[in-house]
């Protein structure tokens, strides 16, 4: 059983030390800008490159600490802004994503209330429908069993038919 040391992150050949990430984490965050005039950003990628050696997995690991460490937010400081409004900023944008959430969780909330009074009305309707099912199952079963007495009845003696009545032909008519 291999036994490494807390500062040491990775296994074989690549071991990384927590130490070497964030200095190399340091050293990419303090680069001026280049000639295309954009900051690099502190990433896994561009700190693997820098150390040229560790699983990404691992230099991972660390370089979310620093982050969390330094509060690393790499778009407020591309805009290259003054700390104390850098800092106001992340706060109102972390205030800005808690409202966005809360409003999030009342939409749907107000979209499960919405969708249980829907139901009930689907209930409602069903439970009409099912009334009149039975009223008409009601009335089937008294017509069928009209249907088998008139059946089951003997044929009633039927009068003659009567003889349809001649009606003259109308005289004041032009045939023409």
């Amino acid at each position: 059983m291999a036994v490494t040391h807390p500062d040491r992150i990775g296994s074989g050949a690549g071991i990384v030390a927590r130490k070497d990430v964030w200095a190399a984490a340091d050293r990419i965050r303090a680069r001026a800008r280049d000639a295309d005039g954009a900051k690099p950003r502190v990433s896994v990628r561009t700190v693997r490159k820098a150390l040229g050696k560790g699983s990404f997995g691992d230099i991972a690991r660390e370089l979310a600490e620093w982050k969390a460490r330094v509060g690393y937010r790499p778009l407020i400081e591309q805009a290259e802004l003054p700390e104390a409004l850098q800092g106001q900023l992340a706060a109102f944008g972390t205030a800005f994503l808690e409202h966005v959430r809360i409003e999030q969780t009342r939409h749907r909330i107000a979209d499960g209330e919405g969708e249980a009074a829907r139901k009930a009305g689907y209930w409602e309707i069903l439970e009409e429908a099912l009334a009149q099912v039975d009223l008409l199952a009601a009335r089937v079963a008294m017509l069928e069993a009209d249907l088998a007495r008139l059946r089951a009845a003997p044929p009633a003696v039927a009068s003659p038919k009567p003889e349809p009545m001649k009606v003259p032909a109308p005289t004041d008519l032009n045939p023409v």
